[in-house]
């Protein structure tokens, strides 16, 4: 699917819910920066994540978590200051390293980024000393 295309169904919480995972968490995040830049973003990012969420809220699981959101934003944008892409895909071919989620746990126990605490407000951590 096209860049424009998939922004726009997220956007307008037309997104298939099947298709919402960390892929396209992580494709949507870059189109935002794209789209609003990387000071701007973050806030479009996160409302645009909580939009998509309430409109889904029958099929959600866990639910928005600021940690994570601004992990994978500061993650996302350090990648773009770095190196200009095509596309959504191109960025993501590039950085495949993106899309292990898992690396999170090498910055946060499971314990810290699943509490209420992590959920509701952002913990930083330092994330390019690593």
């Amino acid at each position: 699917m096209e860049d424009i295309k998939f922004l726009n169904l997220f956007e307008t919480q037309k997104l298939n819910w099947k298709d919402w995972n960390h892929y396209a968490h992580i494709r949507m995040a870059y189109l935002m920066i794209c789209k609003y830049g990387l000071i701007e973003c973050d806030g479009f990012i996160i409302s645009g994540i909580k939009s998509y969420n309430r409109y889904n809220r029958d099929k959600i699981t866990h639910g928005f978590n600021s940690t994570i959101t601004w992990f994978w934003i500061e993650k996302i944008k350090e990648k773009c200051k770095k190196e200009r892409y095509k596309s959504s895909i191109d960025f993501i071919e590039s950085n495949k390293d993106l899309l292990n989620f898992a690396q999170i746990f090498d910055y946060y126990s499971k314990a810290e980024l699943f509490s209420d605490k992590a959920k509701n407000s952002i913990i930083k951590v330092a994330l390019f000393n690593k």
